[in-house]
Parts: C-alpha cells; sequence; structure tokens
C-alpha cells in the first residue's frame, strides 16, 4: 500500500507541474521534464535553460540546470564551437556558469547541449 502512495505523489507531482517539454518565458529558454526509461540517468525533474534569450551589447549568457538528484558534473557545448563550459555547483543540484560568446558568431538561433553525468549514467539536455 506504501509503494501505491508514493507512485501518487509521484504523478500528483507530475501533474503539478503541468505538460513537460519546452518552456519560452519572456527573456530566458527552458527545456524541462522528466528523464524517460530508457535514457542512462534517472531523475525525477530535469531544468536546463539559458538566458537572456536575446543576446545583445555584453554578449554574456548564463546558463542553469536544476535537478531533484545530486549528479557529478554538467557540461555544456554549443552548436557554433566543441568548447566545453564546466558548470559549477555547491550542493550538486543547482549548476551555474557564465559565458561570453566570442566575437564573430553568426547571428541567429542557436542551441546549448548540456551533459548531465551521475553515478548511474549521463543524459543529454538540448536547449
Amino acid at each position: 500500500m506504501k509503494k501505491i502512495g508514493s507512485w501518487l505523489v509521484f504523478i500528483a507531482f507530475l501533474v503539478g507541474c503541468g505538460v513537460a517539454g519546452a518552456i519560452e518565458r519572456n527573456n530566458l529558454s527552458v527545456k524541462a521534464g522528466p528523464t524517460t526509461p530508457g535514457e542512462g540517468l534517472s531523475l525525477v525533474w530535469v531544468e536546463s535553460a539559458v538566458y537572456p534569450k536575446y543576446v545583445k551589447e555584453n554578449k554574456e549568457l548564463n546558463l542553469s540546470v536544476e535537478l531533484t538528484a545530486k549528479v557529478k558534473s554538467v557540461r555544456a557545448t554549443f552548436d557554433f564551437n566543441q568548447e566545453q563550459i564546466n558548470l559549477s555547483s555547491d550542493d550538486g543540484l543547482n549548476w551555474t556558469a557564465k559565458y561570453r560568446v566570442a566575437a564573430g558568431v553568426q547571428n541567429g538561433v542557436h542551441v546549448v547541449r548540456y551533459q548531465i553525468s551521475g553515478d548511474k549514467g549521463a543524459i543529454q539536455r538540448t536547449v
């Protein structure tokens, strides 16, 4: 009976959080949701973000990943270069980094890929 209660709480959590997927706020790009059974690392919730969505004069981006379980490392790469950016964390749950976009990067839509690694595997999120 205790297992059924745990599952009901888990399902209520997912429903309460709304439909998982890509969310776009004013100046923030976010992808959020649980991992799927086929992924190498099982997490109840992963939220990865990049802001500001539109880079202006200072060309600085904030990278962010928030998790419901501790992981060992989070790295980011962009589609315009293969440089790996290591995000830092004090608690293993909230990971952040600042990144300055180099001069000469073409204007337009770009994506960041987060590689999230834990004891039991790794997952990737693209924003």
